[in-house]
């Protein structure tokens, strides 16, 4: 699966913002949105 630019760019940026790494921060939004 290759998310958009636009995508990625919002979800690094995520990640960075709470300070998590790429794997943690996956996680959180995947919790957040009920996956």
């Amino acid at each position: 699966m290759r998310p958009t630019i636009s995508v990625y760019n919002r979800f690094v940026s995520y990640a960075i913002r709470e300070n998590l790494s790429y794997p943690d921060a996956l996680n959180a939004l995947m919790d957040k949105a009920g996956i």
